[in-house]
Parts: structure tokens; sequence; C-alpha cells
């Protein structure tokens, strides 16, 4: 379902990401003015596209961090 709500924690687990990523993801977002996502409790809640165009209108980029021997 599309429009089906996810927490930040959830979305940035489906990114390989933590769940404070997440927060930090709403929280630059709501910084930045943006009218989604949503504060409901303590969970910022937003569609996965809203989350989706997020990630594009604050340009983050997902970084692989695989460990490398040095």
């Amino acid at each position: 379902m599309e429009d089906e709500l996810l927490n930040g924690a959830s979305f940035a687990k489906e990114k390989g990401k933590t769940a404070s990523w997440g927060t930090r993801l709403a929280q630059e977002a709501n910084k930045a003015g943006l009218s989604y996502p949503k504060k409901y409790g303590n969970y910022w809640m937003a569609t996965r596209e809203q989350w989706e165009n997020i990630l594009i209108e604050l340009d983050w980029e997902l970084r692989d961090r695989k460990p490398y021997k040095r």
C-alpha cells in the first residue's frame, strides 16, 4: 500500500541505516521547512514516497559503509 505511513526508524532500516539516522533525517526536513514528515507522539511519520522525496530535497546521499582493511 503506497499511502501507508512509515516512521523514520522503519525507513532507515529499509535503507540499511540506524534508527537515529531516520530521526536526524526527519529533524533536518522539519528544520528545512518541509511539510512532511509529521510528528505523531514520539514518531516522525511519512509515506515511503515522502521519505524518498526528503532524501532528494535535502540532497542526502546513501553511502555504502562496507568495512575495509588497511
